[in-house]
């Protein structure tokens, strides 16, 4: 699948690219509560973070043409890797699988301290491997258990396993102070949407602050 050409650009680059481009505000499947998507008058797209940085996208009908490509990838794959955890034994083993996290994708043990800001440097290292390595069983279950776990004490909540079906495969989930879900396998579904997007930071930002007691 051919990536669309895109850039990182800092706050102050997003800004002069909205003014100075005449960017409009986009309703896309990438457009969520906490991302906003501006197409501009040179046929480009500026896609802004919560923090005001952003991703300038060359074309956005490339963009538009890679969307409709990771849909079908999506449709194809379904909405969560239930495979990926073919046992009940995910919970006791959150330690190790956290504190493998770092070495499976080369970043210091000291940069995953557990704060929500840790993400960034996920984020940055889907950004630039691309997502395909974040989704082997290994890696994503030891992603699943770190954003877990920083997703967990921000909003006083706890660790669960639900069987969707038969009991032959288990979906981990926080659940907050009122027992709803917070949906941490949506992790997988944002990975291969976004693929290069990195949009980590913001689903913790999101689910924290929606789930938050």
């Amino acid at each position: 699948m051919k990536r669309a050409e895109s850039r990182l650009v800092d706050a102050k680059t997003v800004d002069l690219l909205l003014t100075e481009r005449n960017g409009q505000l986009e309703k896309t499947p990438l457009t969520t509560t906490t991302l906003r998507m501006y197409v501009l008058d040179d046929g480009g797209a500026v896609l802004v973070f919560p923090d005001k940085t952003g991703r300038h996208f060359t074309s956005y009908h490339d963009l538009l043409e890679e969307e409709r490509a990771l849909e079908q990838a999506t449709a194809a794959a379904g909405d969560a890797p239930t495979d990926l955890f073919p046992s009940g034994n995910f919970i006791g083993r959150i330690p190790q699988l956290v504190a493998a996290l770092p070495g499976l994708i080369d970043l210091e043990a000291s940069t995953l301290d557990a704060t929500e800001s840790s993400i960034d440097a996920i984020d940055a290292a889907i950004d630039a491997a691309g997502s395909e390595p974040f989704l082997t069983a290994d890696v994503f279950q030891s992603l699943v258990a770190y954003v877990g776990e920083v997703i967990r004490p921000a909003i006083g909540g706890r660790w669960e396993l639900r069987s969707p079906d038969d009991g032959r495969t288990w979906e981990p989930d926080v659940i907050d102070a009122r027992g709803e879900r917070c949906n941490l396998l949506r992790v997988y579904k944002e990975m291969l949407e976004h693929g290069e997007e990195g949009n980590l930071r913001a689903f913790v930002h999101h689910t924290i602050r929606t789930h938050r007691q």
